[in-house]
């Protein structure tokens, strides 16, 4: 329970900051925990971290969010290119990462494709939240990432502790219950239709029932698949956690990973229905 509390209070400090410092100090501190990620997913994933790879791949995170900065946070370059700059940065960080592979002769290709991985894993995931919150009411909306990432992980621990006898993905994370999975998606919903109800009374948010559905379904069952995937990655590299930058609770990737996994549907949720 106190990790689940944790990674909580974790993401819950990230959204408190957005909000309090808005504008480049949000930019920057999605960078360094961007950064901070990819680093942890490196040193799981690769046998060795060099100091000029990592030098690369901070780099390229860097120029990530310096684009989304100077697309959306000063609108000095035109928005309609921010997604084309993105692809680009992409497929550029694609090529020299296994250019410089094969130049130093440092890296073998499954590690340049866990590299490559990593940095949309945790650098373009991550990104979400400011796509998320340049939307109108955005702060608003961002909260509904929480509420399914860590209201859907706290509700299932607790259920799951209690109720839980049926195993699923037993070999993947064995501490995972049926029981545990139907508590978190049941605890999610009622914490986001209370949280709809509130903010549609007193913020005219006007979230409409078909987006409550789809809400429902992403955090309440997609959420989870946030965390197994984690647990499935680090099972193939036979570690606990990612990171140790909280001692005995892992990583920033560890108290992040459901909160990635929804970000760009919740994102897609609310952008389609823009368009209603």
């Amino acid at each position: 329970m106190k990790t689940r509390v944790i990674s909580a209070l974790f993401a819950l400090s990230i959204l408190v900051f957005i909000y309090v410092f808005p504008g480049l100090p949000t930019y920057i501190v999605l960078f360094l925990i961007s950064a901070l990620m990819f680093y942890e997913f490196l040193h799981v994933t690769n046998e060795k971290v060099t100091v000029g790879y990592y030098i690369i791949c901070s780099l390229f995170t860097l120029l990530y969010y310096a684009n989304l900065y100077l697309t959306i946070g000063l609108s000095i370059i035109p928005q309609e290119y921010l997604y084309t700059l993105n692809i680009l940065l992409t497929v550029f960080f694609a090529l020299t990462i296994l250019s410089a592979s094969m130049f130093y002769k440092i890296k073998t290709f499954r590690e340049v494709t866990y590299t490559i991985f990593g940095y949309i894993y945790t650098v373009v995931l991550l990104s979400f939240v400011v796509l998320i919150l340049k939307m109108e009411k955005g702060g608003l909306l961002f909260v509904y990432v929480w509420l399914g990432a860590f209201g859907c992980d706290i509700w299932a621990f607790l259920i799951g502790k209690r109720f839980g006898k049926t195993k699923i993905l037993n070999e993947v994370s064995p501490s995972k219950t049926l029981e545990g999975a139907i508590g978190g998606a049941v605890g999610s919903i009622l914490m986001i239709t209370a949280y709809t109800i509130i903010i549609n009374r007193y913020f005219n948010a006007e979230i409409p029932w078909y987006v409550l559905v789809a809400l429902y379904i992403t955090c309440g069952i997609l959420s989870q698949f946030g965390d197994w995937c984690a647990s499935y990655i680090k099972r193939q590299f036979n570690v606990k956690d990612f990171g140790k930058i909280m001692p005995g609770h892992g990583g920033a990737l560890d108290r992040l990973d459901s909160l990635l996994f929804i970000l760009p549907f919740i994102y897609s949720i609310f952008l389609i229905s823009e368009f209603k």
